[in-house]
């Protein structure tokens, strides 16, 4: 049996002789990883394979689309600088550019026979790319005749729902089903059209972010996090969530499968579809850790 001597000179891992967490770029946890021979590398097909998005883009998001013949395809799509580029072809394609704000945020959508990735930021016209034109397209977002323009968007049931407004701090709104360019209140026939619902909390605090999970929408102000649910307009609800944090950054919303993770007044918090709990005193001893050698 043939056998070969490996010599190791010196350490070259993560160094944890000072305690769990190491130098800024280090890790305590390895995934994705071989070691051959004593060297660690990453594993096969876990290196990056696309070109990195133009200098200064700060958001990057997915775009699924399908064909007539019923053919998908997917599209990375990012912002930075004002514009808007799509990996298309094996390099980025500009968009569109002159925008106000890079802080998008992007749902995916089926309108009649398009896949869309509509994007807002609060600031600009709500865009759209059908994943093969040139360049975006925008949508006119209309509520009693004035133009409205989110800084988040949601989508549940077939209807865009929106939030973060200049004007309106405490409104959320919703589109009509499967017409995400009609968010008009009809008088007629109020289950169908668009619509919204005022979350007045009287703390001086704001929608801060509205997410789509657990088949309810959830809307997160600054102290206080409620539960609108419902499948029509005349059958919405809205529900203060027990135990409620608010968000301190909408970025941190993480939503798994059966659990939601943000950043709250009280640390990290995790919301189970009932209530929200915080994990800085929920007996994580490792969370808390993080967040004693954070400074908090």
């Amino acid at each position: 049996m043939a056998f070969e001597t490996l010599k190791i000179t010196a350490f070259k891992g993560v160094d944890q002789s000072r305690g769990l967490y190491g130098d800024m770029g280090t890790s305590p946890d390895a995934v994705n990883m071989i070691c051959r021979k004593g060297a660690l590398s990453t594993a096969r097909a876990m290196a990056a394979e696309q070109p990195a998005p133009p200098a200064g883009c700060v958001r990057l998001f997915q775009g699924f689309f399908r064909d007539e013949s019923g053919a998908d395809s997917r599209a990375l799509v990012a912002a930075g600088g004002g514009h808007v580029y799509a990996l298309v072809g094996g390099g980025w394609r500009d968009l569109g550019g002159g925008f106000r704000s890079d802080d998008w945020c992007a749902v995916n959508y089926r309108h009649e026979d398009e896949d869309w990735l509509i994007l807002v930021n609060g600031q600009d016209k709500m865009q759209y790319w059908d994943g093969q034109s040139a360049a975006l397209c925008a949508v006119d977002a209309r509520m009693g005749g004035e133009e409205v323009r989110f800084a988040r968007l949601t989508l549940i049931y077939e209807r865009l729902w929106g939030a973060v407004t200049a004007t309106e701090p405490d409104r959320v709104y919703w589109s009509d089903s499967f017409a995400p360019d009609n968010w008009e209140l009809s008088v007629a026939q109020p289950d169908t059209g668009g619509g919204f619902m005022d979350v007045a909390t009287f703390d001086g605090a704001r929608i801060r972010a509205v997410l789509a999970a657990f088949d309810d929408v959830l809307i997160f102000k600054d102290r206080s996090m409620h539960r609108l649910n419902g499948t029509y307009p005349g059958d919405f609800s809205l529900t203060q969530v027990y135990g409620s944090e608010g968000t301190l950054a909408p970025r941190t919303i993480v939503h798994t499968a059966s659990r939601l993770y943000f950043l709250g007044g009280d640390g990290l918090c995790v919301y189970d579809g009932m209530t929200v709990s915080s994990l800085t005193h929920g007996g994580d001893s490792r969370m808390k850790d993080c967040l004693t050698a954070a400074g908090r």
